[in-house]
């Protein structure tokens, strides 16, 4: 039997999908808030969790060209605590710009740009930081390392402007393996400016390229693992940046307007087999792209108009149209990225971020924010968790710990919580367990099976109608099996007590 397994829904509950549930969140946006700031220009954002597993630390680490962050000497690159509100430095930094930053698959911080020198020491273009200090990779690359990305297996895939990556030929793109450098088969003609790990470990690069792997293709190709290949007859013009959508497909922003010869402005989505406009997209570069939890696209750029209205170097694309950020900002985004809270960063050269003063760095929040926290407590040590936080238009997810095993699983789901000692599993069933009570109505009821005493459930919140703002009830109900599939005990975790938020 496999670990875990889903069942069928065994219900859907009238109140939570059909009832009159209006959230009372009417204004999805707050202004353009201050971050404090940075010198010199923005290139590149991420969050990263210094203290690496275990209780998250997140920081939003920064890089470009720049010798302060607030008021902390910092060259190049900088880490601003998302808890306690303050910047630090990382090390002495880079002697040059930074122009990438990504978390590496065992924790560590990898930056890549124009630099040769990180905390000091020779690294040529590419450099880890383990929270303490910086690690050459080898001894780099040729040149300038623009974009960076993770295999599955955990090697880290880079893209730029170089033609040799350890003292051996790789054309502007290449593979570390935490030993050595390797070549992705012939790699590019021209450079690489960002790149994309799709799910299956296919490597999508955009930039300024005509030819990957000795082929013809239009400023994007696809490196399956073993050759390269185009995607339809890509873009007429340079692109900047990409990014991959959950559903796997490939979005592409830059300076073009055409995609596959038809009119895309700036922007275009690949779905595996042709291209599609992002409506009229921008009017001028996108060089930003950021994928929100709550399903939107974060577009940033030097653009003024997206989708025929105003918007001021930063918009989002909901699938269905453009939305602009306000007022926006003043000049251009060159990045962007996603707080874990769902708050989004923009970086670049501006001034003015909603029309307020700020320092190349903004960050935009929603007052329609989800919400997730533990109601009540459980029972026998069974511990239920968020997994994910409950965006509307997209699955929320929760993991039960501490289960019984092997164990038939009731994930409940409703608008209505109960309180604890008002239905105790005992006054249910028999095999209920003293002290063990049911805290949420069973409403929407999943059920799950679980042989490791731990099971994932997964619920899709639609927002028809409006869920935005509407608080709800999750709760697990295990029920231990014996050798016979006899039912021995019933038990409950704690309830989370949940929030539908958009942004």
């Amino acid at each position: 039997m496999h670990p875990t397994r889903r069942l069928a829904p065994l219900a859907i509950a009238v109140p939570l999908l059909l009832g009159p549930l209006v959230g009372q969140c009417t204004n999805p946006w707050l202004p353009g808030s201050a971050l404090p700031g940075v010198d010199g220009s923005v290139f590149a954002a991420t969050v990263w969790d210094q203290d690496g597993p275990g209780p998250l630390h997140p920081q939003l680490v920064v890089g470009g060209a720049f010798a302060t962050a607030g008021t902390v000497p910092a060259a190049n690159i900088a880490a601003f605590d998302l808890v306690t509100g303050t910047w630090s430095a990382l090390g002495t930094g880079t002697d040059a710009g930074v122009r990438v930053v990504r978390t590496a698959a065992n924790g560590d911080l990898v930056a890549g740009g124009q630099f040769t020198t990180a905390g000091g020491v020779p690294a040529n273009f590419v450099a880890r930081w383990d929270g303490t200090a910086w690690h050459a990779l080898g001894t780099g690359t040729g040149n300038a390392v623009l974009g960076l990305g993770n295999l599955p297996n955990g090697e880290l895939v880079v893209g730029g402007n170089f033609t040799t990556a350890g003292g051996s030929a790789a054309n502007r793109v290449a593979r570390w393996n935490g030993t050595a450098w390797s070549a992705l088969g012939s790699g590019t003609n021209n450079i690489v400016q960002d790149l994309a790990v799709a799910a299956n470990g296919d490597v999508v690069v955009v930039g300024q390229f005509t030819q990957a792997g000795g082929g013809p293709c239009g400023r994007i190709a696809r490196w399956d693992g073993a050759a390269w290949a185009p995607l339809g007859a890509g873009l007429d013009a340079e692109v900047r940046k990409v990014a991959i959508l959950p559903d796997g497909d490939i979005v592409a922003g830059g300076a073009f307007l055409n995609a596959d010869g038809s009119p895309a402005s700036r922007i275009a989505r690949w779905d595996g087999s042709a291209w599609h406009p992002l409506g009229t997209g921008t009017n001028a570069l996108v060089s930003a792209l950021a994928v929100h939890p709550g399903g939107s696209l974060i577009v940033g750029g030097g653009f003024t108009n997206a989708g025929g209205a105003p918007a001021n170097q930063i918009a989002r694309w909901t699938g269905a149209g453009w939305q602009p950020f306000g007022v926006g900002l003043n000049s251009n985004v060159l990045a962007a990225c996603v707080l874990p809270d769902g708050d989004v960063v923009a970086g670049g050269n501006f001034t003015t971020a909603g029309g307020g003063a700020v320092a190349r760095l903004a960050r935009l929040s929603t007052s329609c924010a989800p919400l997730a926290a533990p109601n009540g407590t459980g029972c026998s040590g069974n511990l239920l968790a968020a997994d994910t936080l409950p965006w509307v238009d997209t699955t929320f997810r929760a993991t039960g710990t501490g289960l019984p095993a092997p164990a038939i699983v009731l994930a409940l789901t409703s608008v209505t919580s109960v309180p604890a000692g008002v239905v105790p599993l005992a006054s249910l069933l028999p095999q209920g367990v003293a002290g063990c009570d049911l805290l949420v109505a069973p409403d929407i009821q999943q059920g799950l099976v679980t042989v490791t005493g731990s099971v994932q459930s997964a619920l899709f919140l639609p927002n028809v109608p409006p869920l935005v703002g509407v608080t709800f009830f999750h709760q697990m109900i295990p029920v231990a099996l014996g050798p016979a599939f006899e039912f021995l005990a019933v038990t409950a975790t704690n309830a989370l007590q949940l929030t539908a938020g958009t942004f």
